[in-house]
């Protein structure tokens, strides 16, 4: 069996004002530095998103480009 390749990496927050934003720690300490360390040999793609309520949300889920393989989606809730 080969080993899937991510491609893509979409990170989504949605977290109370007053809690620590895990998904906004992750994406930048480890997806961006990540990807730069790597610049060179990796064709990774990633973004972030912060979401207030539901509408946002379904939004963003409704309007990611495409959903091809090799595509990570976090979702970063409590």
């Amino acid at each position: 069996m080969e080993a899937a390749k991510i491609k893509t990496i979409i990170v989504i927050e949605s977290l109370p004002a007053s809690e620590r934003k895990t998904g906004a720690e992750l994406y930048n300490d480890i997806i961006v530095r990540y990807t730069e360390f790597h610049k060179k040999q990796d064709d990774l793609k990633h973004k972030f998103y912060s979401v207030e309520n539901k509408a946002a949300f379904l939004d963003i889920l409704t309007n990611i480009d495409s959903v091809e393989p090799g595509l990570m989606l976090h979702i970063e809730t409590h």
